[in-house]
């Protein structure tokens, strides 16, 4: 399909590049006076407190830059916190979810074998029972009868046996 298309030049890939991880956290990039607001108000107080009001002014001014940029801080760090928990727990929901799936799936696969189980209970033993009469009777049919009902007592068995090599 591509015959006769011309080839790039200076596509700027050379064929060496790997997809990176999806499971690597994102890049955190700084707030862009993150670090330097407080640089700066601080060397302003210290240096020049006049600039800001004079020295009571810059102290108070650089308490409130620090302590606010301190808040800043712990409150990233919360979050950081909080989305690390929230990512386990949506992973714990998730294989819960699945687990649920699975389970009820069983559960319903056990209902299914069990209603099986129990006429295939029923249907052989009357079976069994009949052909007993018939043998009683002296009828020559009764061993084929008494061989269907347990094969159908034993039906439930082979499909078992056979389910569990699959």
């Amino acid at each position: 399909m591509s015959e006769g298309l011309p080839t790039p030049a200076n596509t700027g890939a050379n064929g060496m590049q790997l997809k990176g991880s999806a499971n690597e956290p994102g890049f955190r990039a700084d707030a862009p006076l993150e670090g330097v607001l407080l640089k700066t108000v601080k060397g302003l107080a210290e240096n020049h407190p006049r600039s800001l009001g004079g020295d009571t002014n810059a102290a108070f001014l650089a308490g409130i830059v620090h302590h606010l940029t301190n808040d800043l801080e712990s409150v990233k760090s919360k979050l950081n916190t909080k989305d690390a928990q929230t990512l386990e727990l949506t992973t714990q929901l998730t294989n819960s979810r699945i687990n649920e799936t699975k389970l009820i799936e069983q559960l319903d696969s056990a209902n299914k074998t069990s209603r099986i189980n129990q006429w295939t209970g029923i249907i052989g033993t009357a079976l069994l029972g009949i052909a007993l009469d018939m043998y009683k009777s002296n009828m020559q049919l009764s061993y084929a009868v008494g061989l269907l009902g347990g094969i159908i007592l034993l039906l439930p068995i082979g499909i078992t046996h056979i389910g569990n090599k699959r």
